[in-house]
């Protein structure tokens, strides 16, 4: 976003097109899946004690957990902090910057970034790649986290459209508690809900 050079432009995204693929977001499907579970964990204890909370600062919070699974291979840990805030972001960078191979899962590469055509190319710093990260996490976890409010808004707003899509889910005999993405992507009804509220 910060390079106007085309030509720059194109080898920096070129650099971090892996990380942006279906193919390295599906290897951290399992690790996501635990956050909508901590997710549906604290709401459900909000409502054992009636407890007022504002849906869309902990929509915010599993949003910056999942860039957080994406990109670096480990939530941020802001559904974990009971108050959790922006200064846990900040000390979770960090960490991560003065430990960037810690942060790295054996099965899943952090950030996602070619590093043979960063090597080929010799000019893309740590710099520049602190520098993607941080635009990368503020882009990410807003833009999830706005689709996910903008979902649970307009389906909550709508209790028929709420019916049909449980119906839907009901039919196809999903039982689990987080429903996967290839099941997800099957259900049509569904879907049109999620390409609706982007407008599409």
């Amino acid at each position: 976003m910060s390079e106007l050079e085309p030509r720059r432009h194109a080898q920096r995204s070129k650099h971090l097109a892996a990380g942006f693929s279906m193919t390295h977001v599906i290897k951290s499907e399992i690790h996501v899946s635990d956050a909508i579970r901590l997710l549906k964990k604290r709401l459900s204890q909000f409502s054992q004690t009636k407890t007022e909370i504002h849906l869309d600062q902990w929509f915010n919070y599993l949003a910056f957990d999942i860039i957080g699974e994406v990109l670096f291979s480990k939530s941020f840990g802001f559904l974990e902090a009971v108050d959790a805030d922006t200064a846990h972001l900040r000390h979770y960078a960090r960490r991560y910057r003065d430990s960037t191979e810690e942060s790295r899962g054996p099965q899943r590469r952090a950030i996602g970034v070619d590093e043979a055509a960063r090597e080929e190319s010799g000019n893309f710093s740590e710099k520049e790649l602190y520098g993607c990260v941080n635009m990368t996490v503020g882009a990410g976890a807003d833009t999830v986290s706005a689709s996910i409010q903008s979902f649970f808004y307009h389906i909550m707003r709508h209790p028929r459209i709420q019916k049909t899509v449980r119906k839907e889910i009901k039919d196809a005999g999903l039982t689990d508690d987080v429903i996967s993405y290839a099941d997800a992507a099957n259900l049509p009804f569904l879907q049109a809900c999620v390409s609706a509220q982007h407008g599409l």
